[in-house]
């Protein structure tokens, strides 16, 4: 019965030492992963993000500028006597109206959009032009 003992205690203690190679292994790729990937996935995507909210925003402005807004609707401009201007009024009823509709057309547009792939470059983890 000892002799078995025996015979098992190498084949244990490679186990044993499989195991927390394996372990350490596995805590090393976790940290890893943690520290430098999770970031530059993180800032690749909010840069991306960014892009395509700052388009759609853009696309929903444009539109609603299109749609004939005036200078004249937007700002009352008073003269004085001379003809120099002596009071710009803004129309804040309208400005806030057209700020309005541009904030719903934007969130419509991105609505449309749906899901939508964010790409990332191997060579933004590896540093190396790919």
């Amino acid at each position: 019965m000892r002799a078995e003992i025996a015979d098992m205690k190498p084949k244990l203690v490679r186990v044993v030492i499989a195991i927390l190679i394996f372990v350490a292994a596995f805590i090393f790729c976790t940290v890893y992963f943690r520290k430098n990937i999770v970031p530059t996935v993180m800032g690749t995507s909010v840069a991306q993000v960014r892009a395509i909210a700052t388009n759609a925003v853009n696309i929903a402005a444009t539109s609603v500028i299109n749609d004939g807004v005036t200078y004249d609707e937007l700002f009352e401009v008073t003269y004085n006597d001379a003809g120099d201007v002596s009071m710009i009024r803004a129309n804040s009823p309208k400005i806030n109206s057209i700020a309005r509709e541009i904030a719903n057309l934007a969130q419509a547009n991105l609505d449309s959009l749906g899901a939508q792939d964010i790409s990332i470059a191997v060579g933004t983890f590896t540093g190396l032009a790919v």
